[in-house]
Formats: C-alpha cells, sequence, structure tokens
C-alpha cells in the first residue's frame, strides 16, 4: 500500500514537474534576454525616439526557443520526465487495479460466505436469480468502475496535495 501511495505521489510530482520545466524552457527564449534589455536600456539613454521599454513585444526580448544554445539539454530534460512519468503512470495504473481486484475478490468472498451462512427460509423467499442478480451487478462496479474512478480520484487527490504543498502563493 506504501509502494501504490509513493507511486502516485512521485507521478504527480512528474507531472507537476513538466509543467513548470516547459514554463522554464519557454521563459529562457534564446538565452539573451538579458542582453537584450541592456542594450535597450543603453539605446533608451542616447535615443529620444524611444521612450519606453513596455513597447517592445517580450518575444522579440526573449527571442525564438529554436535558437537557444542549450536546447539540447532542455529537449534531455523535458523527454526523460515525460519517458518517466510514462513509466510511473503504468506502474500506478497496475498497482491501483491490482489493488482494487483484491479488495473486490474479498468482497466476493465474504458475500459468498454471508449467502452460503444464511438460513433455508432466505431462499425459500428470495428467487435465485435475484441473489444471482445481485452478485454480479456488485462484482461489476468492484471490477470495472471502481477501478477507473478509483484511479482517477486518487491521481487528482494526490496532484491538488503535491501542487497546493509545494507552489508558492506569492
Amino acid at each position: 500500500m506504501i509502494l501504490l501511495y509513493l507511486t502516485v505521489t512521485a507521478f504527480a510530482c512528474s507531472r507537476v514537474f513538466t509543467s513548470i520545466w516547459l514554463q522554464i524552457w519557454l521563459d529562457a527564449g534564446d538565452g539573451q534576454e538579458l542582453e537584450r534589455r541592456n542594450n535597450l536600456t543603453f539605446l533608451l539613454e542616447f535615443n529620444k525616439n524611444v521612450t519606453n521599454l513596455s513597447t517592445i513585444p517580450e518575444v522579440e526580448l526573449k527571442g525564438f526557443v529554436t535558437d537557444n544554445p542549450n536546447l539540447s539539454w532542455y529537449q534531455w530534460v523535458y523527454v526523460s520526465t515525460l519517458l518517466v512519468m510514462i513509466a510511473l503512470g503504468l506502474i500506478k495504473s497496475f498497482s491501483l487495479a491490482f489493488r482494487f481486484l483484491f479488495g473486490s475478490s474479498v468482497m466476493h468472498d465474504q458475500m459468498l460466505h454471508r449467502i452460503m451462512r444464511s438460513p433455508i427460509a432466505f431462499f425459500d423467499t428470495t428467487p435465485a436469480g435475484t441473489i444471482l442478480n445481485r452478485f454480479s451487478k456488485d462484482m461489476d462496479e468492484s471490477e470495472h468502475c471502481l477501478v477507473h474512478s478509483g484511479s482517477s480520484i486518487t491521481t487528482l487527490n494526490t496532484l491538488h496535495l503535491v501542487t497546493t504543498s509545494y507552489v508558492p502563493i506569492p
């Protein structure tokens, strides 16, 4: 159970890190923004035609991401994070599925045990089709619906906990 929790937490952290890394990569531009800003302040001092730095579009200050000399580094970190996220997602999905199926098996065994220990009067008043229908409906809910919704709920709750505990509020 602890391994499952750690896997879900690591998956949520990798999703958050992927978004943050992409933002860092895009904010870096071509890596020459500081130099351009210094040149513009020099231009403002000596040229009276340019009055404000805010009139220059941000894309001209940051440059294009494809011109960054560290482009391969940004790409390598991003792709490796995506591969880790895919691996953790597979581990998380299989772990959750097996855990929910184990719980479903335990629930089936308990239901069968209780039905088998019921008095004969219960079987006289309850049709066999109703008992079988109830078993199949409960097993379908626990094996299929709960696995999909449980996986989503667990991931979203962990993602919420990770983002609210690690992202500083300005």
